[in-house]
């Protein structure tokens, strides 16, 4: 009776990136004990009388971009897996496209817990006319424009460090021309940095030091006969030097520490190796 179900909807579905003419779309594989899935993706433009539904049947893989899609227009699309036991229930997702002269296809790249990378294409117009970038960010989401932090782009690529770990994170950009004139805010980007977390033997270190720290401390409050009389026995002084007591094995655990290589991830928040269709 299991087996004969159909599928769940697709998990983790959301709008990558967009442009004036083009959305691109990425989901996780929908759970199906039949291995061979596919995706439509139904969509339309919202608040219009005819809002003509367009269909995309039997996509495979985990990824589209929908080409010829009207530009600065709300959009709403309905993805469901689909396998020989029938269509999942569908995912709605919204989405503005991009004004003609903002920037396209913006994207942020997670490159550290902490450090995001946004990127992002040129214009669909005037390309050749633009002189810069100004990129505006913001920790806050309910603050108005005029209170988000802003630097000028020469290029199309720019890395954020040191942000605060585990928050929130509002991004826009928008392209200065040569005249002086200024496109529409790209979309803007809500993106959350990782929490700080410790590894397993940085903990396990740590947890040696601060023991190490405390016997150090008990043995300091004992007067110099009790403490000759309890290193006197083989079996006391073999317990103590078991548990690391002493500078030589304190400095061991802070170099082990120090010396630890960081883990980093260079790889896009989902891939986009697109599958593009003309409709």
């Amino acid at each position: 009776m299991f087996a004969r179900l159909p599928p769940d909807p697709p998990s983790d579905c959301q709008v990558i990136s967009t442009s004036a003419y083009s959305v691109r779309i990425a989901w996780a594989p929908a759970f199906s004990t039949d291995s061979d899935l596919t995706y439509n993706i139904r969509y339309r433009l919202k608040h219009t009388e005819d809002g003509k539904i367009r269909e995309l049947r039997g996509i495979k893989g985990n990824t589209v971009e929908i080409m010829s899609v009207d530009s600065c227009s709300l959009y709403e699309f309905r993805i469901t897996a689909v396998s020989k036991y029938g269509e999942s229930k569908p995912i709605y997702l919204v989405q503005y496209t991009e004004p003609q002269l903002s920037p396209q296809h913006i994207l942020a790249t997670k490159l550290h817990a902490n450090t995001i990378e946004l990127t992002w294409e040129p214009p669909y117009k005037r390309t050749n006319d633009v002189k810069n970038y100004i990129v505006y960010f913001t920790e806050n989401p309910n603050a108005s424009l005029s209170e988000w932090e802003k630097i000028p782009v020469n290029g199309r690529r720019v890395v954020f460090p040191d942000l605060r770990y585990d928050w929130f994170y509002m991004f826009s950009a928008t392209a200065v021309f040569k005249d002086g004139q200024r496109s529409p805010l790209s979309r803007a980007l809500f993106i959350k940095t990782d929490k700080l977390e410790f590894h397993k033997q940085w903990a396990e270190g740590l947890g040696a030091f601060a023991l190490i720290l405390h016997l150090q401390k008990i043995i300091s409050t004992l007067d110099s006969s009790k403490l000759s009389k309890a290193l006197s026995f083989p079996s006391t002084f073999h317990n103590l030097s078991s548990l690391g007591v002493g500078q030589s094995r304190t400095i061991e655990v802070m170099d082990s520490i120090c010396d630890r290589a960081e883990d980093t991830e260079t790889t896009a928040l989902l891939k986009r190796d697109y599958a593009s269709f003309a409709v």
